[in-house]
């Protein structure tokens, strides 16, 4: 959950934002996002006082807010800030360490221009919070939260004690899930080689006749006697390519 909370009293800004804002949310993350739009500072207050979490802040710096902004940075330091100005506000009244911005937006400006902007916004904070999209990924809810795990980075998938594993370069993350439903969600080089296994063929390095299993790195995913056949001719296609 991604959640922005904002300061924007103009109606034609806060409409712009608005509709900016969802739509960079979806082509750039997977994530639910929590909004929070609002055009008067009394009732943005009012939601910040109930100390929610708070991931993006915009916030219009024109008329006598900034103090109110570094009130609320002194609680949210962590938080990605979109700071709304125009030339009539010093730089040096919201460039500085207690105000901190992220990203601005100076009047007058376009869609174009907004579009960009929250581009930028977004993926940095996706990538200071290690959520950045590799190319195709998973997304994965474990106890930790949600996951995005890039396809290129899963060796395999394992059902075990009613949980899946994604199992990768760096470790492994459980979560609920079934195997079948996993399977469908999947690729087309993800083979289920076992009742309880998916691999990843494109991260094999062979399959092992002798032991029945296939070679992931310095692991063996187990082939059961039904997926014989598909994993070996997987792997005769690969090695013909």
């Amino acid at each position: 959950m991604i959640s922005l909370y904002a300061y924007i009293p103009k109606p034609d800004e806060k409409r712009l934002l608005e509709r900016e804002f969802h739509e960079a949310a979806a082509r750039y993350t997977e994530e639910q996002w929590q909004y929070c739009f609002e055009g008067k500072l009394e009732s943005l207050r009012s939601r910040l006082s109930q100390s929610p979490e708070v991931d993006l802040l915009s916030w219009d710096v024109t008329g006598m807010t900034i103090p109110e902004l570094e009130a609320v940075r002194r609680d949210y330091p962590q938080a990605y800030l979109l700071v709304l100005a125009d030339q009539r506000v010093s730089p040096m009244s919201y460039l500085r360490p207690t105000v901190l911005p992220s990203a601005l937006l100076i009047r007058p400006f376009s869609e174009q221009q907004t579009g960009e902007v929250l581009k930028e916004l977004i993926e940095g904070y996706l990538r200071s919070t290690g959520r950045e999209s590799s190319g195709p990924s998973l997304l994965v809810e474990t106890r930790d939260g949600r996951q995005r795990i890039p396809y290129t980075r899963i060796l395999f998938a394992e059902a075990r004690e009613k949980k899946l594993y994604i199992h990768t370069d760096s470790g492994e993350y459980g979560f609920y899930e079934t195997i079948e439903h996993l399977a469908e969600k999947l690729p087309a080089t993800f083979v289920r080689s076992h009742r309880s296994y998916i691999v990843n063929m494109d991260r094999a390095d062979g399959y092992d006749a002798e032991l029945s299993a296939v070679r992931v790195g310095d692991q063996l995913v187990p082939v059961s006697r039904n997926c014989r056949k598909a994993i070996r001719e997987f792997v005769k296609v690969h090695e013909r390519g």
